[in-house]
């Protein structure tokens, strides 16, 4: 059995919180869940030197061991067989943001909930988009927040592909 309250408890301390982003998607691809959450690259290695971005993380081509696939290459060769898609989500900046925050949830069309979690990294250094929308001068300092970011992509989707590639 269980107390809701337990008397010989403290009534201080502290709480925390963590966020965890729901999207929405499908195990299939369709007109709405277009977006590709992917396990880790079959091809992504761990090597014992640094590569010429800096990062032990990479792939072997012709036999040496170059960096992975940015951002921008993954997207621009979606069928690429080493990269199988977990499922397909209908929000890119949702997207982005799980990447971000390294796990989430997906509800997916056939109301299954499906926990997603961080794996791995493809080497190259994270940039904040946010530090980019405000060098950029698209949102203040002081306006800046995840809504304010997608509010700003919402109005002006052309730029959202150039920004998660920075």
């Amino acid at each position: 059995p269980f107390k809701l309250f337990d008397n010989s408890l403290r009534d201080e301390g502290t709480i925390t919180g963590y966020y965890e982003p729901l999207l929405y998607g499908s195990l299939k691809k369709s007109a709405r869940y277009k977006y590709p959450v992917y396990y880790t690259p079959k091809n992504l290695i761990l090597a014992k030197k640094e590569n010429s971005n800096g990062s032990k993380r990479g792939k072997v081509v012709k036999g040496k061991v170059v960096p992975y696939d940015t951002r921008e290459q993954i997207e621009k060769n979606p069928k690429n067989p080493n990269l199988v898609p977990i499922a397909y989500v209908d929000d890119e900046f949702d997207l982005f943001f799980l990447h971000i925050q390294g796990s989430g949830k997906i509800k997916l069309d056939t109301g299954e909930l499906i926990n997603i979690g961080y794996a791995e990294q493809n080497g190259w250094p994270y940039y904040s988009i946010g530090s980019y929308l405000i060098e950029k001068n698209y949102i203040t300092k002081d306006e800046m927040s995840v809504q304010a970011m997608k509010e700003f992509f919402k109005a002006n989707p052309k730029i959202m592909k150039d920004v998660f590639n920075s």
